[in-house]
C-alpha cells in the first residue's frame, strides 16, 4: 500500500488518491471478525485496532495543524497501523458452500492448431486467430454491447499507476509492470493492465459527481484485450492476453446497485442460455473464491470454466480512490465476460460434434460473404 497511502506514510510512493483513512466504525464491526474467517485470513484484530488508534490519534493532531512537519513526521512514524487497516479486504455481504464444478478439459486449442486457424507465438504467450474463430469472436463482442446498449461504450486507457492496483487491494506482482529503457529508480510504477476494473475506476479518482444534475446509475462498459501474467499453458482459457466484456456500474443507493447487479445476471444468462446453447450454471461465490474488493460475487460457469463473474463492491474501492457524490460515497458494481473463454467453449461443442448456435451460423456465413 506504498502508492496508495503515500500521503500519510512518506516513503518512495507515488502521491495519485486521498484514501479515506477513518476506520475507526469498521474495526468496531463484528462482521470484519466474521468476514476474515470466511475468507480463511488470519488477522490479530485487536493488535490491528491498537496499531490504528495510535494512527488515528496523530492524524487528527496533524490535521489540525497541517503546515507543521514535525506533526506530520510523527504521523508517519505510526503508519503501518494505517497501512495494515487498508490491507483488509471487504466486508463481506453474501457467500454460498456450493463448490466450483469440477473442470472440463477443453480441446479447442489443438483443434484449432490443427485446422490452421490458430496461431500462437510462444515467446510472448499471445494467440491470433484467423478464419471463423475470429468472426465468432467478433460476434460474441457485438452480441455483449447489444446486450448492455443503454450503457455508455467507453475507451479507457490501458495503463494505470500501481495506487490503482492498491486501491483494488489486489497484488500487483500478478500484472504486468511497464518500463522504457531508462533508469525507472525515481519515476512511479504503470502497469498494463487492458480492459479491466482497473482502468474503468481509473477514469474516476478523486471524482465528486453531483448527486442532482448527474443521471443515476451510472453505467459504462468497454471491450478489448486484458493482459494477464504468462501461464505455463497458452489456450483461449488461459492465454495472457484475452478478449472481455466489462461494465462498471456507479449507483447512489445500495438498493439502486443490487438491482442492477440482478439486471446484469439476467442479461448475461440470456445470451449464453438461449442465444449461445451453452450449459450454464451460476452460482454465488465461496468466501474464499472472493477478490479483496468483491463482498460478494456471482459466477458464470460452463461445466466448471468461469465464463463471466459480477462483482458486488459496495463504497469498498469508491472510499480507497475517493469517488463520491455530494450526498456521500457511491456503491460500485463490475461486469466482466470472458469473451475468449466463451469462444473456447463454442469450439469445444464443435469438436464434439454438435451444431454451432443459430447465431453463429448466421456470423460465419455474414463473415465469409455467403448472405
Amino acid at each position: 500500500m506504498s502508492n496508495l497511502a503515500v500521503k500519510f506514510t512518506g516513503g518512495s510512493g507515488f502521491h495519485v488518491v486521498d484514501p479515506n483513512v477513518d476506520f475507526r466504525d469498521l474495526l468496531s464491526d463484528e462482521s470484519v471478525k466474521k468476514s476474515l474467517e470466511e475468507r480463511n485470513i488470519s488477522v490479530d484484530l485487536e493488535k490491528l485496532k491498537k496499531e490504528y488508534d495510535a494512527f488515528w490519534q496523530r492524524y487528527e493532531t496533524w490535521r489540525q495543524n497541517k503546515d507543521d512537519s514535525t506533526l506530520k513526521k510523527a504521523m508517519r512514524e505510526v503508519s503501518p497501523g494505517l497501512v495494515e487497516v487498508l490491507k483488509l479486504p471487504n466486508t463481506i455481504h453474501k457467500t454460498s458452500t456450493e463448490m466450483k464444478s469440477m473442470l472440463k478439459p477443453s480441446k479447442h486449442s489443438q483443434y484449432l492448431a490443427q485446422q490452421g486457424l490458430m496461431r500462437i507465438e510462444k515467446e510472448t504467450s499471445t494467440i491470433h486467430l484467423v478464419g471463423y474463430p475470429a468472426l465468432i469472436l467478433n460476434n460474441l463482442c457485438n452480441q455483449l454491447l447489444d446486450a448492455f446498449s443503454d450503457t455508455m461504450l467507453i475507451s479507457p486507457s490501458y495503463f494505470v499507476r500501481a495506487a490503482v492496483l492498491e486501491g483494488l487491494n489486489v497484488d500487483v506482482d500478478k500484472f504486468l509492470e511497464f518500463t522504457d529503457s531508462g533508469d525507472k529508480s525515481n519515476k512511479p510504477a504503470i502497469y498494463v493492465v487492458g480492459n479491466s476494473l482497473a482502468t474503468l475506476v481509473s477514469a474516476f479518482i478523486k471524482t465528486q459527481f453531483s448527486a442532482e444534475n448527474n443521471s443515476w446509475p451510472l453505467q459504462l462498459q468497454a471491450i478489448g484485450p486484458a493482459y494477464h501474467h504468462k501461464s505455463n499453458s497458452i489456450d483461449l482459457i488461459r492465454a495472457r492476453q484475452r478478449m472481455k466484456h466489462t461494465v462498471l456500474i456507479l449507483a447512489k443507493s445500495e438498493d439502486e446497485m443490487d438491482g442492477l447487479i440482478n439486471s446484469a445476471a439476467a442479461r448475461l444468462a440470456a445470451i449464453m442460455q438461449e442465444d449461445l446453447d451453452l450449459d450454464i450454471k451460476g452460482r454465488t461465490a465461496t468466501g474464499t473464491e472472493l477478490h479483496n474488493y468483491e463482498s460478494q460475487a456471482i459466477v458464470i460457469e460452463e461445466r466448471g470454466l468461469e465464463l463471466a463473474r459480477i462483482s458486488r463492491i459496495g463504497q469498498y474501492v469508491p472510499k480507497r480512490l475517493n469517488i463520491c457524490t455530494d450526498e456521500g460515497y457511491v456503491h460500485m458494481a463490475y461486469v466482466v465476460t470472458d469473451l475468449s473463454r466463451v469462444l473456447a467453449r463454442i469450439i469445444d461443442f464443435l469438436v464434439d460434434g454438435k451444431d454451432p448456435p443459430k447465431i453463429i451460423r448466421k456470423a460465419i456465413k455474414e463473415g465469409v460473404g455467403l448472405t
